[in-house]
């Protein structure tokens, strides 16, 4: 409130100067923190910085990788730099082409999943400049081919899930993601056609 009411002192004698207070979490304080426009950044992207609860927006950001090849892990083997996972069974291991070169955070080693072939999958050991590794042991083996997609983000794991998860910022998370990835943007009867 009380940078409300500074920003309206200024504003009024500045007037008719256009005046801009509120950026997306600011959005949801109400109509006398709009004034003349609001700067709606993440939350075009889904992003829930208010923090609300259930969150009012739509998550629309979505990370996939190809699996670039496949392994069988014996019992108690080491996976990834710095053994900081090891197999407790004989595991299938998928070499997924992302890295923290491509802004996946690099706390998300051992501590977050994905999605692989409507599975949840964990991701272990250490996060590599340019690859992952996931343990698929559980999916089907008519499901695990090579050049298959593992989805990092999207509806069942939206940017505010993964940033809580390993303990940064949804807004860095997603901006570190425009460093290596390819990006498409899909309009919106694009993407409902897709999702049928």
């Amino acid at each position: 409130m009380l940078q409300r009411n500074r920003f309206q002192a200024i504003y009024d004698m500045l007037k008719p100067t256009c005046g801009s207070l509120a950026a997306s979490a600011g959005i949801w304080l109400g109509k006398s923190y709009h004034f003349d426009m609001v700067r709606a950044g993440s939350a075009l992207y889904g992003l829930n910085d208010a923090g609300i609860k259930p969150n009012p927006l739509q998550p629309v950001a979505r990370l996939r990788a190809k699996i670039l090849d496949m392994r069988s892990v014996a019992t108690g083997e080491a996976v990834g730099y710095g053994a900081t996972f090891r197999t407790a069974r004989t595991s299938r291991v998928a070499i997924v082409g992302i890295g923290y070169k491509h802004g996946l955070p690099w706390a998300c080693g051992n501590k977050t999943s994905a999605r692989f072939a409507g599975y949840s999958v964990p991701l272990i050991g250490t996060i590599c400049m340019d690859n992952i590794m996931v343990d698929i042991t559980d999916v089907p083996d008519a499901l695990c081919l090579i050049g298959g997609f593992v989805e990092l983000l999207g509806e069942d794991l939206t940017v505010n899930d993964l940033a809580a998860t390993v303990g940064v910022n949804p807004n860095e998370v997603l901006a570190r993601l425009g460093a290596g990835c390819t990006r498409r943007y899909l309009t919106s009867s694009l993407r409902s056609t897709r999702q049928q």
